[in-house]
């Protein structure tokens, strides 16, 4: 099984899952409980040989005649928008969801579609193909949610009610421990 890494733009956490098929688009954080975590690109594509960019035909050719699987990514490519080429090459290791209309590249520029798909999703890429990271954006800091920090509050004074008269200081804590690290 995989691990496919998720930010969580309520508390800036970046954390990983281990999970078997195809990923959610979101899920719970980890740390704030939060439904809403999303899946994260990995911030740089890697071409493990030059093969990968060479011309690899039809469609057809590159899922080995398998007519339903090249149904099944024209059809998502079709309902985002893009209608690929008969000698498109279409590269998965590219793409955030089946059909990703970013993830053809056309037979004859591959090298440039590679390129610019780099340059478009903010990525880098090793490899036969070369695109220098980006520098790294700053998350946006997103406060802790109130209702979150009144939870953990009020769990900390059930466990321990002589810690009522210090709400103040427990709510300050709670927001200290959870806050935004950035990385």
């Amino acid at each position: 099984m995989p691990l496919h890494p998720y930010y969580c733009p309520n508390c800036g956490a970046e954390f990983e899952k281990l999970l078997a098929g195809k990923p959610p688009k979101t899920t719970v954080c980890e740390i704030c409980q939060s439904n809403g975590a999303q899946k994260q690109f990995p911030d740089r594509f890697v071409l493990k040989t030059d093969t990968a960019l060479a011309t690899q035909g039809t469609l057809l050719k590159q899922f080995k005649d398998n007519d339903a699987e090249v149904d099944r990514v024209v059809r998502a490519a079709k309902k985002q928008g893009f209608t690929p080429g008969y000698n498109d090459v279409y590269c998965p290791g590219l793409a955030q969801s089946c059909g990703d209309p970013g993830a053809f590249l056309k037979p004859h520029d591959q090298t440039a579609g590679v390129q610019n798909f780099c340059k478009e999703r903010g990525v880098g890429s090793s490899g036969p193909v070369k695109v220098k990271m980006p520098e790294r954006r700053e998350r946006p800091r997103t406060p802790l949610a109130e209702d979150i920090i009144k939870e953990r509050v009020r769990r900390i004074t059930d466990e321990d009610p002589d810690q009522k008269q210090h709400r103040k200081r427990l709510r300050e804590e709670v927001i200290d421990k959870h806050k935004y690290r950035g990385t």
